[in-house]
């Protein structure tokens, strides 16, 4: 049996380029995922689920007290992220996607574990999007993620 798990889009536009009467969108796909800690689960948080992402990259806000294996005792240079370079530990740890009325079925992955909150939470491909089936269908208004 499969579950499925709503995801939402988040459209706006460029306010800048709205400035000079041009309309580019920003949309972003998000969800609501939560972590396991040694007391349980977290509240929901808010993710954005990035495509363009390797790895799962969350904010020390949110890691502080989750479970978690480092992987790497050193921290890395993360680019391509916020405004330049941003410094993580990549752990291993156990996060599940947040429904109307279920959990999806625990996913153990890979993140990056910010030294800070300068980005937000960021779901990234590296064993989450390869284990499941993501649908996006934006003229539709409909995306999920599908867990089989």
């Amino acid at each position: 049996m499969s579950t499925k798990i709503s995801l939402r889009f988040k459209t706006k536009y460029d306010g800048e380029l709205l400035k000079h009467g041009l309309q580019v969108r920003v949309i972003r796909l998000m969800a609501s995922v939560c972590f396991n800690t040694p007391m349980g689960w977290t509240a929901s948080f808010k993710a954005i689920v990035d495509t363009g992402n390797p790895v799962t990259i969350l904010p020390e806000i949110v890691h502080r007290h989750i479970h978690r294996r480092i992987l790497h005792p050193d921290p890395v240079s993360l680019f391509g992220v916020g405004r330049g370079e941003v410094l993580a530990h990549l752990a291993e740890i156990e996060m599940a996607f947040v429904g109307k009325r279920q959990l999806s079925p625990p996913l153990r992955i890979k993140a990056y574990l910010l030294t800070d909150n300068s980005l937000p939470v960021l779901i990234g491909y590296e064993d989450v999007l390869t284990d499941v089936t993501l649908v996006s269908a934006y003229p539709r208004r409909k995306a999920y993620i599908e867990f089989r």
